[in-house]
């Protein structure tokens, strides 16, 4: 039962402090599974076992005391401003993808397109809302075919922008001569993503396009890039 507690105890607050430094309730790194709610979960456990470990290592022990410290640390970096490891982690391993993305809508016309995998699809001015997932070029072709014809857009062109879309975690892209806009998630008027400016640098207080949110927190990466949260 002691080696159990003892498990449990430093497995959920190392978790507590991955998720603190690594920022996890934005589903960068683990995807939409690990969100705040399951945080506010992980910690309750540590707060528990950390503390039942205590008694059942003995008061007396300084290694009974470690993952109360540790979640202690965690606890203090809420007193700094938030660090960007998980951004600067996930741009790195997207970079490739963000740039692809970029050019190849560029080089296709496209300033509007979401990844096909939920309600809302677009390109540009065609929209389509059904609950249908777009993952093959049949499908999209099928779906956005025509408009496609009628404005001289490549399958291959969107089929490729959708994958690097998917690949880096994007729901959606917004292109115009300021800004190269690609959301990841949000709720209403609280979104987050990459944001790319053509006109200058980026700061708190201006407006993003397609929908005039306010940034709330900018992260500046490599490149041109950032990475936004609305408010």
């Amino acid at each position: 039962m002691n080696s159990i507690i003892k498990i449990l105890a430093f497995v959920f607050s190392i978790l507590i402090f991955l998720a603190t430094v690594f920022e996890l309730q934005y589903s960068l790194l683990l995807g939409p599974l690990f969100d705040v709610l399951t945080l506010l979960v992980v910690l309750f456990l540590g707060l528990i076992f950390s503390t039942v470990f205590i008694f059942f290592n003995g008061v007396k022990k300084l290694v009974s005391y470690a993952p109360v410290i540790i979640i202690l640390i965690s606890f203090s970096f809420s007193l700094f401003p938030k660090n960007s490891l998980s951004h600067q982690l996930h741009y790195n391993l997207n970079k490739s993808r963000l740039e692809k993305i970029e050019n190849l809508s560029l080089e296709s016309g496209i300033h509007e397109m979401s990844d096909f995998l939920r309600y809302s699809k677009r390109i540009d001015e065609s929209y389509i809302g059904d609950s249908k997932k777009l993952s093959t070029k049949t499908q999209i072709k099928a779906a956005f075919g025509d408009y496609m014809e009628e404005n001289n857009i490549s399958i291959d062109d969107v089929f490729n922008i959708q994958q690097n879309m998917i690949k880096a975690d994007i729901i959606s892209l917004h292109r115009d001569e300021e800004f190269l806009v690609l959301t990841i998630d949000g709720f209403i008027d609280n979104e987050y993503g990459y944001i790319k400016s053509y006109k200058g640098d980026i700061k708190l207080g201006d407006g993003i396009p397609p929908f005039g949110f306010i940034v709330g927190r900018i992260i500046e990466l490599k490149n041109g890039w950032y990475f936004y949260y609305s408010t």
